[in-house]
């Protein structure tokens, strides 16, 4: 299995912050444990999960909104 840092490139330089109840925060805690990972990695790992999902069942959704923000799109 390819470490996630390998996955896509895998060059991760962006740092994103995002808040959460505290149950679900400790619900991850827990997860995090239990699974003996960081809580970033399981973040990382369900948003990549997410995203490739989501180009897979429903592809258009991504993929304007993608153009849009690589500058191709006619967006903001």
């Amino acid at each position: 299995m390819a470490r996630f840092s390998e996955i896509k490139g895998g060059s991760m330089t962006r740092k994103v912050t995002f808040r959460l109840d505290e149950k679900h925060l400790e619900e991850l805690d827990l997860c995090s444990t239990h699974f003996g990972a960081s809580i970033s990695f399981l973040i990382r790992h369900l948003v990549v999960r997410f995203l490739e999902d989501q180009r897979r069942n429903n592809p258009s959704s991504l993929g304007c909104r993608s153009a849009e923000l690589l500058g191709g799109g006619h967006g903001r």
